[in-house]
């Protein structure tokens, strides 16, 4: 799960959510590390938040903001104070977490153009790339949680991708908290997803659920294991993909 988190938190821009338990106060930056923005160039980052309960209804209308940065920067874009006396906000009385979605373009260079191709000069191309964030500003050892109903389904490889696909699903009543996917280890790799909006493919586990949501997920292999001729242990009589588990937070308390 750390990996995840990591691969997560080290995007070039990201959401960074910060809780002072003291003050009971929330704030939301937008972190961009782009050192290499030519002539003082302009990023637009789209930005959405959303609180919702633990059973995933939304806690108020959903929020966006188009936020332009300037390579290196920081910028404030959600600032409250999460004390029942604020009645701008009352997800902490009720019971809540957030969920943030960070979109932005990301301009690169394709591979060079297969043999036989008229036109040899690299084509720059955009790329649309998003990340998520989630935060629950109470302990979610006190908080409702209830049975989320999980459920993972394999999805054979088609053409042209050779890769294992896995739709996770959040049945309900409550919601799934930090969702983790687990694949045998006989087999080495992690699990991808394209956001909602995004054209480019994330590392990610470690997300939150709401009852009647699916999200799909690719497998992306780096290695499958094979027992040696010394070894004891027999191979396994169900194939890596049939192996695949997934739980979260309520697994971890209920058991």
């Amino acid at each position: 799960m750390m990996h995840y988190a990591s691969a997560r938190t080290q995007d070039r821009i990201v959401a960074a959510p910060l809780y002072d338990s003291d003050t009971e106060r929330l704030q939301v930056y937008i972190l961009s590390d782009f050192t290499d923005v030519a002539g003082g160039g302009r990023i637009g980052v789209d930005v959405g938040w959303t609180w919702y309960d633990f059973d995933g209804h939304a806690l108020s209308s959903p929020r966006h903001e188009v936020v332009t940065m300037s390579g290196l920067d920081a910028r404030l874009v959600y600032d409250v104070s999460t004390r029942p006396s604020d009645a701008h906000f009352d997800a902490a009385t009720r019971g809540g977490y957030l969920h943030v979605v960070v979109a932005f373009d990301l301009d690169g260079i394709p591979p060079p153009p297969p043999p036989g191709d008229d036109d040899q000069r690299p084509r720059r191309h955009r790329h649309r790339r998003a990340n998520e964030h989630f935060l629950s500003p109470a302990s979610l050892r006190h908080a409702p949680l209830r049975d989320p109903g999980l459920g993972i389904t394999p999805i054979p490889p088609a053409p042209p991708d050779d890769g294992w696909r896995f739709d996770v699903h959040c049945a309900g009543p409550g919601v799934a908290a930090w969702v983790s996917v687990e694949h045998p280890d006989d087999v080495v790799g992690y699990f991808a997803e394209i956001l909602a909006g995004a054209t480019q493919e994330v590392p990610s586990i470690g997300f939150w659920m709401r009852p009647g949501e699916t999200r799909r997920l690719r497998f992306q292999m780096a290695s499958r294991s094979s027992p040696s001729s010394s070894s004891q242990r027999p191979p396994p009589a169900v194939p890596w993909w049939e192996r695949v588990k997934v739980r979260s937070m309520w697994d971890s308390m209920a058991s």
